[in-house]
């Protein structure tokens, strides 16, 4: 029992190298989804001027609201998909990790209105990945380095990484309070006959009713207990391993069933640093730690011949880049301190109490460590449906500007998932709808876009925004619909 914060909030450093490797992935890729994206989410010419996330919150810093202008969020995307990519080969990793994770904040601040729960995962686990020593082995900053003697690492570092995973899952787990998580145990099915969420697997599972209530009561207390499994030692029993497989597991099946972003992905990526010293050694045994060693090797010289950038020799661990016992002490400090806000913060977001002081709470709003983890609860939605964009053109012609071909259509569409196009958009539209302040940039946007391409005869008139609102009124009846027109605007 004495052992048990070393073996409980232990980890591999094989295993925190593929943590970092996902985390670079993870974030390179997302960057290049959100590029198709960047004059409608990031631009002042776009559904979010700059004014209206003044108007908003005050609180949010980021780099890109020096300009509005394509150009210049061109090139923040480029110079944060350029640190992505040195995060997963390891170089300078923690100044890399640093400076990723203030261009992530960024990123998000500009926009906090297509943001979804992987995002706030994803910028956390930056966060936490600071103070973890990722980059020890499979990275261009271990090429030269001597033999490691142990792999196992544990520090409160570690233990921040650790806990983070824990209180994201007992943070969900204990808002799930409703009646359909505790005694109807129909959260499932109605989770599923959501339109703007489900695909056609998840559809198909409504088939199966019995399993769905099962399914549902599972997920419950996966959430408030299962995270233990990831804190207990695990040198007798593989404990870690089973909580690994199982949380891997739900968010493979979230992944299949639901369109949400990349919180499927980045909840499997965040599991990776947990995996075990038996099953890393047999993926170093595997030729995989050969086959890192040889891609860091040639992309080095890839980089090196192409770019002339010469990369420096890495120094041992006796060079004065080495911490001194007082810059640790202020490190963990630093440490503990977040760990204690990160615990007590979710505490109050599940009880409702005040536990701190405004200005301390603001000050973690300020660096993104405000976490609020209501993925499906404590209600489960059931306002589902899908928007109509009307515009009445100067022909007098009626379209959908929405819509790549302009049909307008007010039946429900075959897949509304598609309707939505993408993920951030479906959930840039939902919030859209519940905040007024931010309202006025999206008819803007979609009217200018529309009238760029098309003659003066085809300009739009004016336009009608309309949500064709689906509401789930209980289980396994018809849906009510009904038709609300949330705004009307003449284009100048």
């Amino acid at each position: 029992m004495m052992n048990w914060p070393k073996q409980g909030f232990g980890v591999d450093l094989r295993a925190l190298a593929l943590l970092r490797i996902g985390i670079g992935a993870t974030v390179t890729g997302d960057l290049l989804f959100r590029l198709t994206e960047l004059t409608a989410h990031y631009c002042d010419s776009g559904v979010l001027p700059r004014e209206l996330v003044f108007d908003w919150n005050s609180l949010f810093l980021s780099l890109h609201f020096f300009s509005g202008k394509w150009e210049i969020q061109l090139l923040l995307f480029l110079v944060s998909i350029f640190f992505g990519l040195k995060l997963i080969i390891g170089k300078d990793t923690r100044i890399t990790t640093i400076i990723l994770w203030v261009l992530t904040l960024s990123l998000h601040n500009r926009n906090l209105f297509v943001l979804q729960g992987g995002d706030d995962y994803l910028s956390l686990l930056l966060f936490w990945g600071i103070f973890l020593p990722w980059g020890k082995v499979w990275s261009f900053d271990a090429r030269n380095a001597d033999p490691l003697k142990s792999f196992g690492f544990s520090s409160l570092g570690s233990m921040g990484y650790i806990l983070q995973i824990c209180l994201m899952y007992v943070a969900t787990g204990f808002h799930k309070v409703s009646a359909e998580w505790t005694t109807d145990w129909t959260a499932l099915y109605f989770t599923f006959q959501l339109d703007q969420y489900a695909n056609v697997f998840g559809k198909w599972l409504l088939n199966f009713p019995m399993l769905l209530k099962a399914t549902t009561i599972f997920v419950l207390w996966l959430e408030r207990v299962g995270w233990l499994l990831l804190v207990l030692p695990s040198s007798r029993f593989p404990f870690k391993s089973i909580g690994v497989v199982l949380f891997g597991s739900f968010h493979f099946m979230i992944g299949i069933t639901m369109m949400i972003g990349i919180f499927p992905v980045i909840g499997c990526v965040a599991l990776l640093g947990l995996l075990p010293p038996k099953l890393m050694d047999r993926i170093s045994s595997s030729g995989t730690q050969k086959f890192l060693q040889t891609s860091t090797h040639k992309f080095r010289h890839i980089i090196a011949d192409n770019f002339q950038i010469k990369f420096g020799e890495q120094k041992t661990a006796t060079t004065s880049t080495e911490t001194t016992m007082l810059e640790k002490r202020y490190l963990n400090g630093l440490i503990v301190c977040a760990i204690v806000f990160s615990i007590v913060w979710n505490i109050e977001d599940v009880t409702s109490a005040r536990l701190m002081p405004n200005w301390i709470r603001e000050t973690g709003v300020v660096f993104r460590l405000d976490q609020r983890w209501r993925m499906f609860s404590p209600d489960i939605k059931k306002d589902d449906g899908w928007f109509v964009m009307e515009a009445r053109l100067k022909n007098g012609n009626m379209v959908d500007i929405f819509q790549d071909d302009g049909k307008l259509e007010f039946a429900k569409p075959e897949s509304v998932l598609s309707h939505f196009k993408k993920a951030r958009w479906r959930k840039f539209l939902d919030n859209w709808k519940e905040n007024d302040e931010i309202q006025s940039g999206l008819p803007a946007y979609l009217c200018s876009e529309w009238n760029n391409a098309k003659t003066v005869e085809e300009q739009v008139d004016d336009l009608r925004i309309v949500f064709m609102e689906e509401l789930l009124v209980d289980y396994q009846e018809q849906p009510v619909l009904s038709e609300k027109t949330l705004m009307t605007f003449t284009p100048n």
